[in-house]
């Protein structure tokens, strides 16, 4: 089967093809964009409380309840040493 002959019968399959006044939005797409923007508040909430987790094994075991990382001038790990 060459070009040609696949031109020719794919050509008058294409009078077919719907137009845009044929085609609307259900609610099987309104049902896929809820649950996708579901989806996206579930992740940010996870999110969120994985952070709270980092956060408190950032704490310093004196228990002052100032977290912070190796260098901050209020740490307990001593000064802060940046030239």
């Amino acid at each position: 089967m060459n070009a040609t002959t696949l031109w020719a019968v794919l050509v008058p399959l294409s009078n077919d093809i719907t137009t845009e006044e044929d085609y609307r939005p259900g609610w099987l797409l309104f049902a896929l964009i809820m649950f996708l923007v579901l989806a996206v508040v579930v992740l940010g909430l996870s999110f969120r409380k994985q952070l709270r987790k980092a956060d408190k094994h950032f704490l310093p075991p004196d228990g002052s309840g100032k977290g912070g990382m190796i260098g901050d001038s209020d740490s307990a790990g001593g000064e802060d040493r940046r030239d």
